[in-house]
C-alpha cells in the first residue's frame, strides 16, 4: 500500500516534561534530555487508522524501530496488534500520517494464569513504503545498540521513554496535536525484592515504577505519574555509567520492549530483546 500523508497537524510538537526519577540524590546530574533526544529518533507514536468525527486518528501505543538481519521492523506490545491490527495502525510524524504495512506477527496470551506464562510482543516486518516513510522521518536502531541478553542490575539506571495517551492533546482551534513524551528514570530490583514475582526472568525484565511515589527531579516534590496507557511497546534503555566520551554522549542501549505493569502499579515489565530476536527469526 502506498504511503498516505495527512497534513492537518503541521505543528505537531514533541516536548518532554521534566525528568522523573526514583532517587534524585543519585541521578540529578544525568543528562536524560540528551538521551531522550537520541531515543525519540527511534520511537514511534502508534495511532489507530480510523478517524473520529474530528478527522483525527487516535493514539494508542508506542513502538521502536530496529534494523536486524538486513530487515526493518517496528516492535511494540503484542496486545496492540491483537486489538487494533484489523482496524489498521499508523504513525503521525510532524505533518505526515502513514498507514503502517508489512508482515505482522504477535504473541499475546491474555488468559495466562501467571506472569510466567504471559507473552505480549508485537512485530511488523515493514514493507518498502513504510521503510521509506520512516527513513525520511525517523531512524532505525542498529543492532550494535541493542543488548539481547542484558541482565538487569540493581541500582543501575534505566530510562523508559514513550507517549502516554493523556499527554497527546488535540488543539482544536489550531487543528494540531500537542505531543508530550514521557521519560522516566528508574532502577532494577534486588534479588530479594523480585523473588516473589513469578515471571520468567530469561525472557523478561522487571523495573521499579511506583506510580504514587514519583519524585520530580527539578522540584524534589512527590507527584503521581500519568496513566501508563499508551506506553505499551515503548523501549527500555540501559544508560552506560560513563555518560560522555571525548565530549560526546554515549549512545543508550535498548534492552527490552515494555508491555505493562502489575495491578498495584509498582513495577513495569518488558520482554528482553533476545525474545524479540527469537520471534523474528522463527516467524518473519
Amino acid at each position: 500500500m502506498e504511503c498516505r500523508y495527512f497534513s492537518y497537524a503541521r505543528n505537531v510538537s514533541l516536548n518532554t516534561i521534566a525528568v522523573m526519577i526514583l532517587n534524585p540524590k543519585d541521578y540529578k546530574n544525568i543528562a536524560t534530555d540528551d538521551y531522550c533526544d537520541i531515543i525519540s529518533q527511534y520511537t514511534v507514536q502508534i495511532f489507530i487508522d480510523n478517524w473520529d468525527k474530528e478527522n483525527v486518528p487516535k493514539h494508542k501505543a508506542t513502538g521502536v524501530l530496529i534494523f536486524f538481519n538486513d530487515s526493518y521492523y517496528l516492535v511494540t506490545a503484542g496486545h496492540v496488534l491483537d486489538w487494533f491490527k484489523d482496524k489498521g495502525i499508523g504513525a503521525l510524524v510532524h505533518d505526515r500520517y502513514h498507514r503502517i504495512d508489512g508482515n505482522y506477527y504477535h504473541k499475546f496470551i491474555s488468559d495466562a494464569k501467571s506472569l510466567y506464562e504471559y507473552y505480549d510482543i508485537g512485530i511488523i516486518k515493514l514493507d518498502e513504503y513504510s521503510i521509506k516513510f520512516f527513513n525520511e522521518t525517523s531512524k532505525f536502531l542498529d543492532s550494535k545498540y541493542i543488548s539481547p541478553e542484558h541482565i538487569i542490575v540493581p541500582k543501575t539506571q534505566y530510562l523508559i521513554f514513550g507517549y502516554p495517551n493523556v499527554k497527546t492533546t488535540l488543539i482544536e482551534e489550531e487543528m494540531r496535536l500537542e505531543v508530550i513524551g514521557w521519560k522516566f528514570l528508574t532502577m532494577g530490583l534486588t534479588e530479594s525484592e523480585s523473588k516473589d514475582i513469578e515471571i520468567d526472568k530469561k525472557l523478561n525484565n522487571i523495573l521499579r515504577y511506583d506510580q504514587d511515589q514519583i519524585i520530580h527531579m527539578k522540584t524534589n516534590k512527590l507527584m503521581q505519574s500519568p496513566d501508563l496507557e499508551g506506553l505499551s511497546g515503548c523501549g527500555i534503555w540501559y544508560l552506560p555509567k560513563i555518560l560522555f566520551e571525548k565530549g560526546k554522549i554515549i549512545h543508550p542501549i535498548l534492552i527490552g520492549i515494555n508491555y505493562g505493569h502489575d495491578p498495584n502499579k509498582k513495577y513495569v515489565f518488558s520482554h528482553k530483546m533476545s525474545f524479540v530476536y527469537d520471534c523474528i527469526s522463527k516467524n518473519l
